[in-house]
């Protein structure tokens, strides 16, 4: 195709352009660095060369303060749905897109709407820059940049951006592709380094190799090939996950492999409850629950050991005066009994104790076991029973347990 072999060729003379094939000096480095990299690893090193931070007087870039919901993309011309996605990956993110109307024009921005939001980040994405034409659009955003933290972001032709010099916070970004939409995310976040420059001279505040570098300070996304590991393999994912809800060990999940500081793979399965109301989500957060065992705990123990002040033959006791463990309960149905024939797919209803789904378990003298979790094989299920309230008080069974075969327990390590 035509338009295919025009995407080459402006690929081709932009690579040339950022890695000075031109010059004999750098020619053979060149050309050993393009036979030694497969094409997806050129790909990338283009496009993430490809974006420069031209300017950030207030310092911005990388984003911080991810717990904030103040964060704000405007998109200006076409859409841009993976630079979004990939943005709502790090943090909550705000967005507007501003559209042309009837006419042709943007319209003029509304200044109010925009007060709760720090930082706002405006990104263009048009075919065709007429500042004349939308000359209020661009009164209206200037406004905005003298009273906000706003950084904009243009995606295209290099040399617009002298039209942008006014502005505190600039970048450019020559490609417009889903991949460079998600560098560009990464990079905003310090998900990738930025070290872009300016391949020449636009005014005296935007020379030639102009570019403000910043090092990666969070996890990027990448694909498994770049970090040694086989795509092939890691979609055999897929397949455990999937006997996991089929056997009711979990009505979902969400798998996150990271490997070299690069989340290679990301999947979100199934639902977060039986009654299958609401579906998992890349961006969902969780309780980070008994995880604090082996995130915390160990690894305090073991830097107690090393400083003298426990030894890992000590029992559990040693460090617990009270040897009984208060319990409290809660109300809540979540699932309830019955038989293989009587299982069926309704959704339940919290409050009906009627509406629980029913759930087929077994034992071996067919009465419900005096426990809130059941082994999960062919024939049984994990699930939550009713419990009524009020508190109760057991021996603690790990008051003699040591602590070498605690940590050998969670670690899944032998000693």
């Amino acid at each position: 195709e035509l338009a295919d072999l025009d995407e080459r060729e402006k690929r081709t003379m932009m690579a040339q352009a950022w890695s000075e094939i031109g010059n004999e000096e750098t020619k053979d480095s060149t050309t050993y660095w393009v036979q030694n990299l497969d094409s997806r690893e050129v790909e990338e090193k283009i496009l993430s060369e490809s974006i420069v931070l031209a300017k950030d007087e207030q310092k911005l870039i990388p984003l911080r303060d991810l717990g904030r919901a103040a964060t704000h993309l405007m998109t200006v011309g076409e859409e841009m749905p993976d630079l979004l996605f990939q943005m709502r990956q790090y943090g909550p993110v705000s967005h507007t897109h501003i559209k042309l109307n009837r006419k042709g024009e943007l319209p003029k921005l509304n200044l109010r709407s925009y007060r709760r939001y720090d930082p706002i980040l405006v990104a263009f994405n048009l075919p065709e820059l007429d500042t004349s034409l939308h000359r209020t659009f661009f009164a209206s955003l200037e406004k905005l940049a003298k009273v906000e933290k706003v950084l904009i972001i243009y995606l295209g032709s290099w040399d617009h951006l002298a039209y942008w010099k006014q502005y505190k916070g600039l970048m450019q970004v020559y490609y417009t592709g889903k991949r460079s939409q998600q560098l560009l995310a990464q990079g905003l976040f310090g998900g990738i380094p930025l070290t872009g420059t300016l391949p020449a001279t636009l005014d005296e505040t935007l020379a030639h190799r102009d570019g403000e570098i910043r090092e990666k300070v969070r996890l990027g996304y990448s694909y498994p090939e770049k970090v040694g590991m086989d795509s092939e393999a890691l979609r055999k994912i897929d397949d455990i996950v999937a006997v996991g809800i089929r056997l009711f060990a979990m009505p979902g999940c969400q798998v996150v492999v990271v490997k070299d500081d690069e989340i290679i793979w990301i999947k979100a399965f199934g639902h977060h409850t039986y009654d299958r109301r609401r579906r998992v989500r890349q961006t969902d957060l969780y309780d980070i629950a008994s995880l604090t065992k082996i995130t915390a705990t160990s690894l305090a123990m073991m830097k107690m050991v090393d400083r003298g002040e426990m030894s890992i033959q000590d029992p559990v006791g040693k460090f617990f005066q009270n040897t009984y463990v208060q319990i409290d309960s809660i109300v809540r149905r979540d699932t309830r009994w019955g038989t293989r024939a009587e299982i069926t797919p309704r959704s339940a209803a919290p409050d009906s104790a009627a509406d629980v789904p029913i759930v087929m378990v077994s034992s071996r003298d067919g009465r419900r076991p005096p426990m809130d979790t059941v082994a999960i094989g062919e024939d049984s299920l994990m699930l939550i029973q009713t419990y009524r309230g009020g508190r109760t008080k057991r021996r603690a069974s790990w008051h003699n347990v040591r602590l070498r075969d605690l940590l050998t327990h969670h670690s899944g390590l032998s000693a």
